[in-house]
């Protein structure tokens, strides 16, 4: 599962399924869309419903093309 942020900037749960696995990244199959934010650092200290403040960082993602 992954943190990601929903609309109303809160912490979310999510399962997904993973896909192909490098020693760089992870295809996530399901569970994410285009234009999730999903939550990179700090998730030791947050729990689901949680407000959070986002900060945006250069995403390296493939977009499988």
């Amino acid at each position: 599962s992954v943190m990601v942020v929903s609309r109303d900037n809160r912490v979310e749960i999510r399962r997904i399924e993973p896909g192909i696995e490098t020693a760089d990244w992870i295809e996530t199959r399901t569970g994410l869309r285009v234009g999730d934010m999903v939550i990179m650092s700090g998730r030791s200290a947050l729990k689901a419903g949680e407000q959070v403040q986002p900060k945006l960082t250069p995403s390296t993602a493939s977009t499988g093309y």
